[in-house]
């Protein structure tokens, strides 16, 4: 028994080869686009490598082999996942923005203790002493005035 020619030239593997290359241009789209969706949600430890010049040319260096082998629609979803990357990794953390709920501590109420070193600027501004956060309020003391003008301005006599 002969193998019967296949239709339009070729070999067998050739076309498993060709119809491979196509699946995995499909799965890095579909990588490319959920990257540039949820590049927010990228750990922080990740994103402070891309401070290096070392990762930023090996991402340049993986935008220009993605478009070679894959065409210029992937190497444009690469170089858009690659951008929001290095943009998101050169921000500077402000305030609470380590904020982790204390209900994953195991505080049954959900308070948590504010550390004063990592205050916000009209915090320090405004002399606000925030002392817990539940549930993602922040509780301020009321602001002090210590001038010394104002101590017998208001008597309760």
């Amino acid at each position: 028994m002969s193998v019967p020619p296949i239709v339009g030239g070729g070999s067998i593997r050739a076309k498993v080869l060709d119809d491979m290359h196509l699946m995995s241009g499909n799965v890095l789209l579909v990588i490319l686009v959920l990257l540039s969706a949820y590049v927010s949600r990228i750990p922080d430890s990740v994103l402070t490598k891309f401070r290096s010049i070392y990762y930023k040319v090996g991402g340049l260096f993986v935008i220009v082999v993605v478009t070679t082998a894959y065409g210029w629609v992937h190497g444009i979803l690469a170089a858009l996942a690659f951008a929001l990357i290095v943009s998101r990794s050169s921000r500077h953390a402000e305030g609470f923005m380590e904020y982790i709920p204390a209900m994953l501590f195991g505080d049954s109420d959900g308070t948590t203790i504010i550390d004063n070193s990592h205050r916000w600027l009209s915090e320090e501004l405004l002399g606000n002493n925030p002392k817990l956060i539940r549930d993602k309020e922040v509780k301020t003391s009321a602001v002090q005035d210590m001038s010394e003008t104002n101590k017998g301005s208001h008597s309760s006599r």
